[in-house]
């Protein structure tokens, strides 16, 4: 829940274009650590970090998605 506030800070502070790099860092990092652990915990922090990235990602899709509804409303107008 955490994240999706971060995500949307930083995708607003920075723009898409490092948001999807941060998503795309958390998700190699998370599966990376997913696929390599050993114990327990090695899994949990995984699958945190690839939950971070699939905030990161849906924040920048959302900003996206916003930009194009209102493109196409404003062509239809």
């Amino acid at each position: 829940m955490a994240a999706t506030f971060l995500a949307a800070w930083v995708c607003k502070k920075y723009g898409r274009r490092p948001s999807m790099r941060a998503a795309s860092l958390f998700f190699l990092g998370g599966v990376a650590l997913t696929a390599a652990a050993v114990n327990l915990p090695m899994l949990i922090i995984g699958r945190i970090l690839v939950g971070l990235g699939i905030r990161f990602a849906n924040q920048v899709l959302q900003s996206i998605l916003h930009v194009g509804l209102l493109l196409g409303y404003q062509i239809i107008r």
